[in-house]
């Protein structure tokens, strides 16, 4: 278990793709408040990367809850 050393920090998170969703990811794994923001006119792109669950394009791609796990969500 990882210990909470960002418990007190709280952070908006507007990225998108990979490497921001990583990073935020990380810091919450560590305990810090996360809040994921997106636009319904422009989602997440990890939304819509392969591979797809049960062949469907959007909102059931492997990718997406793997980066945005332990965050709130918003769109």
């Amino acid at each position: 278990m990882a210990k909470k050393v960002f418990k007190d920090v709280k952070v908006i998170d507007f990225s998108w793709v990979v490497v921001g969703p990583l990073i935020a990811k990380c810091l919450s794994d560590f305990g810090a408040t996360v809040l994921h923001i997106e636009s319904t006119t422009r989602p997440d792109t990890l939304r819509t990367t392969l591979p797809y669950k049960d062949g469907c394009r959007f909102d059931f791609s492997g990718y997406f809850p793997l980066y945005n796990s332990n965050k709130y969500g918003m769109a």
